[in-house]
């Protein structure tokens, strides 16, 4: 069970951080010491940037609207 649940949840959980990798961390000035960004660690502590994607869905489809699902399929043209 454990497997199960955890490949199609690390997998596809996401932060949807919506600026560069290089902006979570700050240098502190006068020193070699880094800092998490206060704005990424905001956007961090907001349960609604995080999201599941299709493989948790698909495996857990009874779960379905208890978490923020954010699909990675393209969308089909009309």
């Amino acid at each position: 069970m454990f497997d199960m649940f955890f490949v199609p949840f690390t997998a596809t959980l996401s932060l949807n951080w919506p600026y560069e990798e290089t902006d979570t961390l700050l240098v502190v000035p006068d020193s070699n010491d880094v800092m998490i960004n206060p704005v990424f660690e905001r956007h961090m502590r907001r349960l609604e940037n995080w999201t599941l994607g299709d493989a948790f869905a698909q495996t857990f489809p009874g779960l379905e609207g208890t978490y923020n699902y954010k699909s990675c399929r393209p969308r089909e043209r009309r």
